[in-house]
């Protein structure tokens, strides 16, 4: 599956690994969050891609959160190319197909919550940038973001909120 430029891209149906990756450790939960996510050790949020027409991958169980942050991106970057995923089972699903060069990423969703999934991402392709975007704003969401080696952006959606994410994808 590739994914054209510039367009939102929706697929869903795809095939989800089972099995955490290798290297996990045991889960940590906190009443605070909706379920148990896992610490990895990851690199730094260091890119190797080219920036020049990325790959945005923005998740989020809410339509239209995901449609404001398409359309501000779109707006500030408009040779981004965008795909969607409705949660993390989807976005990891979609990552194995073609990983994308960033995410932005809700936490509390359904199934597997955003900061699982980030672990899962940075741990099996450390040059993919992730942005926590989420209204989940205590002290233990953004702790367990930094050992997961990803950045955060707190909700609402403004222009103000997804220019500070696309400002952290290009540093």
């Amino acid at each position: 599956m590739s994914f054209p430029g510039p367009a939102v891209i929706r697929t869903e149906g795809l095939p989800v690994p089972a099995a955490p990756p290798m290297g996990t450790t045991p889960s940590l939960s906190s009443p605070d969050i909706h379920g148990p996510f896992t610490q990895y050790d990851v690199p730094a949020n260091e890119p190797t891609k080219p920036m020049d027409n990325p790959l945005l991958l923005i998740v989020d169980d809410s339509k239209m959160s995901r449609m404001m942050i398409a359309r501000l991106v779109g707006d500030l970057r408009p040779d981004w190319r965008l795909a969607e995923a409705a949660d993390a089972a989807e976005a990891l699903a979609m990552i194995e197909h073609e990983p994308p060069t960033l995410v932005s990423m809700d936490v509390n969703m359904p199934g597997m919550s955003g900061l699982e999934a980030a672990g899962r991402i940075r741990l099996r392709n450390p040059d993919i940038r992730v942005v926590l975007c989420t209204a989940n704003i205590q002290d233990a969401v953004r702790q367990a973001a930094e050992k997961a080696g990803v950045h955060f952006v707190a909700k609402p959606i403004t222009p103000e909120s997804v220019s500070r994410m696309v400002a952290f994808f290009e540093e």
